[in-house]
């Protein structure tokens, strides 16, 4: 089995696993149903290995970009009491920088977005979305700055 750092987390600097633990999977099973039958097997991989993380993300050892990956009991909380779903049906928060950015899954194109909270249910928001097709592709984006 790969080092768990090696499995998605390229260009992350250092992180702190949230929970030591895999993710429950009857809890994983809860949001996949819950976000309409589908989650990014990329998460699931790292789900399977850690409850969530936190970390830098970024090239230079002193520049970097703060990520969390909600433990999977997060993600369902904080998607309910942020209404994502009334305002952006087909996107689901899994993740925050912890200073006013979400990135989430768009259940229908199957992409990770990262977006402003406050721009939830904002008409034309797509101007300030940004897509990826993986959370690799994600922290790899993060991480070049």
């Amino acid at each position: 089995m790969e080092a768990w750092s090696e499995v998605c987390l390229s260009g992350v600097k250092s992180y702190t696993r949230l929970r030591g633990e895999p993710a429950p999977r009857a809890c994983l099973d809860e949001l996949a149903d819950y976000a309409g039958g589908w989650l990014p097997a990329d998460y699931l991989d790292v789900m399977s290995r850690s409850n969530g993380f936190e970390g830098v993300v970024g090239s230079c050892p002193d520049v970097g970009w703060p990520f969390r990956l909600l433990p999977c009991e997060e993600a369902l909380t904080a998607t309910r009491a942020y209404r994502v779903r009334e305002y952006e049906p087909d996107l689901f928060l899994l993740g925050t920088d912890g200073s006013g950015t979400a990135y989430l899954i768009d259940t229908r194109s199957h992409e990770w977005v990262e977006l402003p909270f406050l721009d939830f249910g904002a008409v034309g928001h797509s101007r300030l979305e940004r897509r990826f097709d993986s959370l690799r592709g994600l922290l790899e984006n993060l991480a070049s700055g």
